[in-house]
């Protein structure tokens, strides 16, 4: 839930966008059952192209991220911040971890415990 804009924010996974481009689909809606209203997506900075696994990961502050995948070289688990509506991204960028070649990790949620940072992969 963004409290600066009032709706509830969703990004999710959709063949149309993932292993094609660098666009993460989103979603906002002003009740948390929906119905959800498709927005235009999110196109990621730090990717050509995203794999299957995106996650919105919303600090203390309120300052929100996407935590995804990447499919070009070299592969990438990237978190990007996104701007204060959250519906676009920011430019900003990091590299959790990345490889030439590796067996493909999914998952990739983040959480914050006693003040630090966790991913999953």
């Amino acid at each position: 839930y963004n409290s600066l804009t009032g709706q509830y924010i969703m990004t999710y996974w959709d063949g149309k966008y993932g292993f094609v481009n660098n666009r993460v689909p989103i979603a906002v809606s002003a009740d948390p059952l929906g119905p959800f209203e498709l927005l235009e997506p999110i196109a990621m900075a730090g990717a050509e192209v995203i794999s299957d696994t995106v996650n919105l990961f919303v600090d203390d502050d309120g300052t929100a991220y996407v935590r995804y995948n990447t499919r070009d070289a070299p592969l990438r688990h990237v978190i990007e911040r996104l701007t204060d509506d959250w519906t676009n991204s920011t430019g900003k960028f990091s590299v959790i971890f990345q490889k030439d070649d590796y067996p493909w990790y999914d998952g990739g949620g983040v959480f914050k415990r006693k003040g630090i940072y966790y991913t999953m992969l």
